[in-house]
């Protein structure tokens, strides 16, 4: 019975463990520093860094792909066009007080890519502190506040909009290691 408990532990986490690694990196509380803790209970040392490693790359290459993403829909309607089709008057003003002239001047400059992407930022800013309200009891929301930090965090706040409203399973745990049959409704007359 241990060994199909086994079995079946070793299945699930093989299956879900980098959605969850990814879920715990997207906490601020957390990022890759819980990995590296939690790691090294199930796995020695080298299979933490090679874990890491692993987790890592699947990030950036997650990352680049929102990127990409990101830039074509940048690309399909400009700040300009999106101002423009908002409010038809500020054509006017544009063109009348030197703001268009303005904006060509720095387009050279915003097309210069920053040196650290998101990701790179949000791996060296510290960890968040959440200490529960003990007013309001509310626990710490990590939707809210990629919300809140969507300004800061463009793209890695969609990407944790994507990932974290999965659900993550949908059957109860009990079953999960239940060595006796799966039994809906008997029926007994």
């Amino acid at each position: 019975m241990v060994a199909r408990m086994k079995s079946k532990v070793d299945k699930y986490w093989g299956e879900s463990n980098l959605l969850m690694s990814i879920a715990v990196f997207l906490d601020p509380r957390c990022k890759l520093r819980a990995l590296e803790f939690y790691f090294t209970r199930p796995y020695s040392s080298n299979n933490v860094e090679r874990q890491i490693f692993v987790l890592r790359k699947i990030l950036y290459e997650l990352y680049y792909e929102y990127v990409a993403i990101s830039s074509i829909e940048d690309k399909s309607i400009g700040e300009g066009q999106r101002n423009k089709l908002l409010n038809p008057y500020l054509i006017h003003v544009e063109t009348q007080c030197g703001w268009s002239e303005y904006a060509e001047y720095l387009k050279p400059v915003k097309s210069i890519q920053p040196q650290k992407s998101e990701l790179d930022l949000y791996l060296e800013e510290n960890y968040y502190i959440f200490e529960k309200d003990k007013k309001d009891g509310k626990d710490f929301d990590v939707l809210e506040w990629w919300r809140v930090d969507a300004l800061k965090y463009k793209i890695l706040s969609i990407m944790a909009r994507d990932l974290l409203a999965i659900p993550i399973t949908t059957i109860a745990s009990e079953a999960t290691f239940s060595s006796g049959s799966r039994v809906i409704d008997i029926v007994h007359h």
